[in-house]
């Protein structure tokens, strides 16, 4: 169990890296920001979410973490799906972006804070 926690913070760590940095840039945009800039902002977090879900189903997870990093594995790539569609927003669309990412954020929050337990490991802080 423990070498599975090690895993799972080693696979995220990147991750995390590279949302907390979006959410830098992210809180820089303006209206004048077009969705091409935002989405080549975006781009490493979309790199480092793909990779993500790549480690997480490549690991062979201890059977009580296999559903809840299932559900994880799900719910990154429904945020990454979510960053993809930067670069085709118009006006109309970004309250509804907004919406989409947000809840996909926050089912990723759950589903790792679920993965977290299962493994051993402290709440995210």
């Amino acid at each position: 169990m423990a070498a599975a926690g090690t895993a799972y913070l080693a696979d995220v760590a990147p991750d995390n890296t590279a949302v907390a940095a979006l959410a830098t840039q992210a809180n820089g945009w303006t209206s004048s920001t077009t969705d091409a800039e935002a989405e080549a902002d975006a781009q490493p977090t979309i790199s480092a979410l793909n990779a993500l879900e790549t480690q997480l189903e490549g690991t062979n997870w201890p059977t009580v973490a296999k559903g809840d990093v299932e559900t994880l594995t799900t719910d990154v790539g429904q945020l990454n799906a979510s960053l993809e569609t930067l670069s085709t927003l118009n006006f109309l669309d970004e309250g509804t972006w907004l919406q989409s990412f947000t809840s996909a954020a926050n089912a990723l929050g759950v589903a790792a804070g679920e993965v977290r337990h299962d493994l051993g490991l402290p709440p995210a802080s």
